[in-house]
């Protein structure tokens, strides 16, 4: 949670955000792809999908300074989360889990 805080500060309290946030942070777990992930870039891609999601897709110089990623950085992570929350099987082999 200590990165949810430096994105709500670096998003200036964006209540919509960070809602989204929290929600692609808890699914993160249900992956075994992103476990190996810094919890720092699970954060910073989470808020990279919540602001594309909230048509605010540009990311900012003030969120690259907080989050000390930059946006190609994050994107590979992010296309992971989408593809995870779009529904597609999560885990590996017979596992039919359906993603979020």
């Amino acid at each position: 949670m200590h990165f949810l805080r430096r994105i709500s500060k670096a998003d200036e309290y964006d209540v919509k955000a960070r809602t989204i946030v929290k929600y692609f942070l808890e699914i993160q777990c249900l992956e075994w792809r992103l476990l190996a992930a810094p919890p720092s870039l699970i954060a910073a891609a989470a808020i990279w999908l919540a602001r594309l999601i909230l048509g605010q897709d540009k990311w900012t110089p003030n969120l690259a300074h907080y989050l000390s990623y930059a946006e190609s950085t994050i994107i590979p992570t992010a296309n992971l989360k989408k593809i995870i929350c779009n529904g597609n099987i999560i885990g590996s082999g017979n596992d039919r889990r359906k993603g979020v």
